[in-house]
């Protein structure tokens, strides 16, 4: 039996919330639009401190968690598909179910709205494996030929940076609030480009860490043969140890959490002599930016990475490139791929022992994709006036 571990934080927190959706913990699973109850009003559990989750026998000065948490932990088992488990994954399912029912009468109707009619047919071809699998690598061809044809590491960083390849890159970074001139927002540029979760994943000793490293190279080599690489292993050693050189310039999750170590304002300038390795202006123009300033989070990290990339053969670069297009895409691609990326994303890393059902798989992906088409779908089905009415009143 596997038991779900929870951050101690959480643990007051989910006593009570788990006492109030205890009532509703089966989820229902409609079969149609007609099957899907109405609700009237919201519909509230009962609240409070779950004292029946509590194991009283531990001190909470000893281990408040389990203190809090001792007997659900106890008598709770994390689902095959799941890799933690707790209420708000009990609601998540429930939601997955109703948001199911909706895209399905979508894709069935007849005369659909152009809203419907993108869910529908975005959920028929995720849900085709008869296609998927007969195509193979086909819908990546154009990418796959962009890569094969990058002849310089400027064309590989302006490839690595346009949004629509969604290839890993030593930089990302995204636009916020500027958090020392709150009232202008700023382009934030950080650490990125490694195919495991940090650098910790890359340099810790043990049998477990080793057998990961390895489990995720074969993986690589999987990929790098699937694109039709003469020596797939070799190709896959190359690409992990330029990660591992990334690695080693990336900061410590800790450090990462510095507020004012990671606020490092400066010019387009500034970033061009600090870090030659690397040609910004192919960067920013294949992500559309225009812009003089930026803030730079982990400084001497990016500095490092940029010298990494600047010294790498371009070949290792490519296949970098191409391994991590079509893990990136897996979810579209033949069974073997996606069975191989959820075998070491899923179990290897994560303890995840099975893969989810691949309806829910397409319901998370119409959610990313379509959301808010759904929601408003959603929102009227599931949240009458009513039950908003109610709501405001409790709170």
């Amino acid at each position: 039996m596997r038991h779900l571990i929870l951050g101690t934080a959480m643990a007051l927190a989910l006593s009570v919330t788990l006492t109030a959706c205890k009532d509703k913990s089966t989820t229902e699973t409609p079969a149609s639009t007609a099957s899907v109850e109405m609700p009237t009003s919201a519909v509230l559990g009962s609240y409070g401190i779950a004292t029946e989750n509590m194991d009283t026998s531990v001190k909470p000065g000893d281990n408040f968690f389990h203190y809090v948490n001792g007997k659900w932990i106890d008598n709770t088992e994390i689902p095959a598909d799941k890799s933690s488990y707790g209420s708000f994954t009990i609601l998540r399912d429930q939601s997955d179910e109703r948001v199911k029912v909706i895209i399905e009468d979508a894709a069935a109707m007849e005369n659909p709205s152009a809203d419907e009619q993108k869910v529908g047919a975005f959920y028929a071809a995720f849900m085709d494996d008869e296609a998927r699998n007969a195509k193979g690598l086909t819908p990546l061809a154009d990418d796959l030929a962009a890569i094969a044809a990058v002849s310089s590491h400027s064309e590989a960083l302006a490839l690595m940076s346009d949004p629509q390849m969604g290839l890993e890159a030593p930089i990302g970074g995204w636009v916020d609030v500027d958090v020392k001139d709150t009232a202008n927002y700023i382009f934030y540029l950080t650490q990125s480009g490694l195919g495991l979760p940090n650098k910790t994943y890359y340099f810790d000793a043990g049998e477990k860490s080793d057998a990961l490293r390895v489990g995720y190279r074969d993986y690589l080599a999987f990929l790098l043969e699937q694109a039709g690489r003469t020596d797939p292993v070799a190709a896959a050693d190359a690409v992990l140890a330029f990660e591992t050189e990334l690695a080693e310039d990336h900061w410590e999750p800790a450090k990462r959490r510095n507020r004012d170590l990671t606020y490092n304002k400066m010019s387009l300038d500034e970033m061009k002599s600090a870090m030659p390795g690397l040609d910004w202006d192919a960067m920013l123009s294949a992500t559309g930016l225009d812009q003089d300033t930026f803030v730079v989070r982990e400084k001497d990290a990016i500095e490092g990475m940029a010298e990494t990339f600047a010294e790498t053969d371009l070949d290792v670069l490519k296949d970098y490139m191409t391994a991590h297009l079509i893990s990136g895409n897996s979810a579209y691609l033949p069974d073997d791929i996606d069975a191989a990326s959820f075998a070491f994303y899923g179990t290897a890393l994560r303890g995840t022992e099975e893969q989810r059902p691949r309806w829910k798989r397409a319901v998370s992906q119409i959610d990313g994709t379509m959301g808010e088409i759904v929601g408003k779908i959603y929102v009227e089905r599931h949240f009458p006036p009513a039950a908003k009415a109610q709501m405001d009143d409790l709170i």
